[in-house]
């Protein structure tokens, strides 16, 4: 579909196993430090991450939120902050026309959003991208950006519908 294989998964894959080893160097930093509840702090953080990250590819279709969870680390890496929530499971059977074109209208949205949060004029501070998955679908938000969010609905077929 986006002609993503195995070996081009795998520095996703790298790039995901380094972040979560960060995350836990942190805590060790923080134990080293004498600061139990500052390391605490940052393991709840990296398990609330990863709990929203298990229910997005729970309830999503799997290239839809491999792609996501990718375009994560991908803004990550570039130090854009974002901040994933999954406030729904897909309710029924989804066509894979319709994934494909969510794939592709999210790589859209994802693009514009991430290049006005890379432009000058934002702060560091200021470098957040929000991801909502519902029932009906995504939004990709940037406050910072000044632009409108990117709402990327995934079309399922009727449940009466003939032939599905």
């Amino acid at each position: 579909m986006l002609g993503l294989d195995g070996g081009a998964l795998l520095p996703y894959l790298r790039a995901y196993r380094h972040r979560v080893a960060n995350h836990v160097q942190v805590a060790v930093g923080w134990l080293e430090l004498g600061d139990a509840l500052k390391a605490r702090e940052a393991l709840d953080a990296l398990r609330r991450r990863l709990a929203a990250e298990a229910r997005l590819a729970a309830g999503v279709p799997a290239p839809l939120a491999g792609l996501i969870l990718g375009l994560a680390l991908e803004a990550e890496e570039q130090g854009i902050e974002v901040d994933l929530s999954v406030d729904g499971m897909m309710p029924g059977p989804v066509t894979a026309a319709a994934v494909a074109a969510a794939c592709e209208a999210v790589v859209q949205g994802w693009a514009r959003l991430q290049s006005a949060l890379s432009g000058a004029g934002v702060r560091p501070e200021e470098r957040r991208l929000i991801v909502r998955w519902t029932r009906d679908g995504v939004t990709l938000e940037a406050p910072a950006a000044g632009l409108p969010p990117v709402t990327v609905p995934l079309d399922r077929p009727a449940v009466d519908e003939p032939g599905e």
